[in-house]
């Protein structure tokens, strides 16, 4: 089991290496070999260094000129000039190339996600996966870092190696000896401090999550008004405490290793200071020669301690590599690839209208044994708008995600003019669709990018905004479309009324002929909500409409009714129909028109 660990973080480290090279060999290459003359540089120095304490007592002595003393004054002066040219030229070759590892890294997951289905966010695992991935993607252009760093450490090591063995042979071993207790500690903490990062994944995850709501412009209104901000603090404290106390054992742990290594390092570098001092004694050597071999044992302990940490800290970001692996290595079905489009059996729309069937339908959330939606069959008819009513946790909006092709079926099959939607290209069935969720996303772009989100023209925004009753076609210019809709960012708050008219315009904008309303008047006043229902049924006849709401009374006018309850059919039928069957369309619709009647609870 150990050995397959110890592999793939070879293996994904060895990926990251494939990655550099395939993607900027170049800029690869030129850091490569800023690296190389830097770690030849130490013994280079060392040597020159030695040669110029021996011309400098030679000709304190009598028997070296001034010109030969300046000669290696030259070189030394020049070495030093290479490297300070050397140090500053690599590290901005390293910062370009870790821009663009992370840019690479970012576009790949991004890519990646966007083609996983959907109801694959719906998986904790897949979810931690993901969030493990993005947390840790920086590690890619760390692995190539700690690859040459590693390089450069190994040519200096094995430089400093060489110049001691011509001392004594066995200096360089020794040095290596002494490094060994070090890194089987070390190699033990960073598999304990990984275990534990993934333990700790959900406390992590939390902690931010209670640590933002308090400062959120929307959260912290409730927090404040229900004088909650204490019990949030202890909440999070909770959190914290729990995780900082495994945290604080593990880097207890991490301090004893350490310091245990470091003890036999200095023990081992006594040793060897030892060695070399009775080496000088038994041969003839220069004063410049032991400065240069004293300095080169600590060097090479340095060096060799560089190699140990570089090889810890390489398996260690190999280690959390892997997340990222997991990701780009998810199987994306066949029917969510671009290239499927040929193969689908049959033209999804052929120019017309979609009817959109449920065949023996139900569904299953990942992990989850219980069915959400149950047996379901329905059909919606082109050019119609179907409600879909039913009372909380009744299962609408999950059919809702079914019919626009977010979510997959767990048994039964949906169809679109007779075409099996599991058999065609999902992304092909997206661009005839559009939707208005019950919580439409507010980004925080430009009000002209919220509308068209990389689609049509600013010509398009002014038109539909104006149509979705936002504001009309005089009111709205070039600075009001490229207006940031955030104060985080410098731009503006829109209201919740406002944002929903935002989240229409965006389906108005979007080419699609069926079009699924999610909850679409929450938030509106009465004004707001008559004058959507009126536009909606402009565009009945141009859609089907799947058309999903709490609010019965905009359901009068629908074509057809489907009632839901516990995840499954109870009843369907005309508005009409529905209140002489006094089920529980009847007994919801009746409820709410009492509740607006009566006036003594006010």
């Amino acid at each position: 089991m150990e050995s397959t660990n110890v592999f793939r973080r070879l293996t994904a480290i060895f990926w990251v290496l494939g990655i550099v090279l395939r993607r900027h060999f170049f800029l690869a290459t030129s850091i490569i070999v800023t690296a190389l003359i830097s770690s030849l540089e130490p013994v280079a120095s060392l040597y020159i260094f030695s040669k110029v304490v021996d011309r400098s007592v030679d000709y304190v002595q009598g028997t070296a000129t001034l010109r030969e003393v300046g000669l290696v004054f030259a070189l030394q002066a020049g070495l030093f000039a290479v490297q300070r040219i050397i140090m500053p030229l690599r590290g901005w070759l390293g910062g370009i190339l870790s821009n663009h590892l992370l840019n690479d890294i970012t576009m790949d997951l991004m890519e990646k996600t966007s083609k996983l289905p959907y109801i694959s966010l719906e998986s904790e695992e897949i979810y931690n996966n993901l969030e493990m991935a993005n947390g840790t993607k920086d590690r890619i252009p760390q692995i190539f870092t700690a690859i040459i760093n590693l390089g450069s450490n190994l040519v200096m090591f094995g430089s400093m190696f060489w110049l001691l063995s011509q001392l004594n042979p066995w200096l360089g071993v020794a040095v290596v000896a002494i490094m060994l207790p070090y890194i089987l500690l070390d190699q033990h903490i960073i598999k304990q401090s990984w275990e534990l990062t993934e333990r700790l994944s959900i406390l992590r995850r939390k902690m931010g999550f209670l640590s933002g709501i308090w400062s959120g412009r929307i959260t912290c209104r409730e927090l404040r008004i229900w004088n909650a901000m204490n019990w949030l603090f202890e909440k999070y404290s909770q959190v914290f405490r729990t995780w900082f106390t495994a945290e604080r054992g593990q880097s207890l742990k991490r301090m004893v290793y350490q310091i245990s290594g470091g003890l036999c390092m200095a023990a081992g570098f006594v040793l060897v200071l030892f060695m070399t001092l009775q080496s000088i004694e038994a041969g003839t050597v220069t004063v410049g020669m032991i400065a240069m071999y004293i300095q080169a044992v600590n060097s090479t302990q340095g060096a060799a301690y560089q190699v140990f940490v570089g090889v810890s800290s390489l398996f260690e970001h190999g280690l959390y590599v892997l997340s990222i692996r997991r990701v780009l290595k998810m199987e994306v079905p066949v029917e969510e690839s671009a290239s499927n489009t040929s193969q689908m059996p049959a033209p999804l729309m052929n120019g017309k209208l979609p009817t959109i069937t449920f065949q023996g339908v139900s569904f299953k959330y990942p992990g989850s044994d219980a069915f959400a939606v149950k047996d379901i069959n329905l059909e919606l008819q082109p050019g119609k708008m179907t409600a879909l009513v039913g009372e909380n946790a009744a299962g609408k909006s999950t059919i809702a995600k079914m019919a626009v092709g977010l979510y997959p079926p767990t048994e039964g099959q949906i169809l679109v003019n007779r075409v099996p939607l599991s058999s065609a290209n999902t992304s092909e069935w997206f661009k005839h669709t559009k939707v208005l969720f019950q919580d439409s996303s507010q980004y925080a772009l430009t009000l002209a990018e919220n509308v068209l989100l990389g689609q049509g023209f600013d010509r398009d925004v002014v038109r539909v905004l104006d149509e979705a009753g936002f504001a009309s076609s005089a009111e709205i210019n070039a600075n009001t479309l490229s207006e940031i809709l955030s104060k985080e960012f410098g731009g503006t708050e829109l209201s919740g009324g406002q944002w929903k008219k935002v989240g229409l315009a965006r389906a108005l904008a979007k080419q699609g002929s069926f079009f699924m309303l999610d909850e679409p008047s929450a938030a509106l006043d009465p004004r707001a909500e008559y004058e959507l229902f009126m536009k909606l049924k402009e565009m009945m006849s141009d859609a089907t409409t799947l058309f999903v709401t709490h609010r019965l009374a905009a359901t009068i006018n629908a074509d057809w009714i489907i009632v839901l309850d516990n995840g499954k059919i109870i009843e369907q039928g005309k508005h009409d129909q529905l209140m002489k069957s006094d089920g529980l369309y009847a007994q919801l619709f009746n409820l709410q028109v009492s509740l607006m009647q009566e006036a003594t609870w006010v």
